[in-house]
């Protein structure tokens, strides 16, 4: 089956619980690029749904070659035109951060620092610097992958003090491992 904007658009179901899971939140989400690809094309379509249910799509894209632009613009998901203060303050005030890529892992570390919890897939960078269950939530690529996001984005968006638990956590994480210092000694061992 070939992707289609025609046939894709917000579904919400507003008698459903999904709609009061994620209604009138903030959510950021990282697009390491814009291809008409897996993980660009899966991510659009949860901004599109999260729009529909009446939450606040705000979308970070770190490459922006690829085709998806003017079906962003299209479905009204808003793309933060820099990626650093601006991205940065709206991170901050987000409820949840999701990250569509291990490419994207710097950013999870400008969260963690922020005290933000991270959901993302159990792959690459990603799965090295968030700790399933302590600073943020991981889920496996592909259509598995998606039901266990939903069960995340579901948990977290009930569970405040736990999102606010796995926020200090990676922010603790951040000041023991991440940090310039720690980066420089590490540089310095390998040489």
């Amino acid at each position: 089956m070939e992707w289609s904007p025609e046939k894709r658009s917000g579904t919400c179901d507003r008698k459903g619980a999904f709609v009061h899971l994620v209604g009138s939140r903030k959510f950021v989400l990282i697009f390491h690029e814009l291809s008409m690809t897996g993980t660009p094309l899966a991510m659009m379509e949860l901004a599109t749904e999260f729009l529909s249910c009446g939450a606040t799509i705000s979308v970070i894209v770190l490459n922006k070659k690829g085709g998806l632009m003017p079906e962003l613009a299209r479905r009204k998901i808003k793309v933060l035109e820099d990626k650093t203060d601006l991205s940065f303050k709206t991170a901050m005030k987000a409820d949840l951060i999701i990250v569509g890529s291990a490419v994207c892992s710097s950013w999870i570390g400008v969260c963690h620092n922020c005290g933000v919890q991270v959901l993302g897939m159990a792959s690459g960078g990603t799965k090295e610097t968030v700790k399933h269950n302590v600073s943020g939530l991981l889920h496996p690529l592909g259509r598995l992958g998606a039901r266990v996001l939903a069960k995340h984005l579901q948990f977290l968006l009930k569970n405040v003090s736990v999102r606010q638990a796995m926020g200090t956590k990676g922010g603790e994480e951040v000041e023991k491992k991440y940090l310039k210092k720690h980066m420089n000694q590490k540089f310095g061992e390998v040489l």
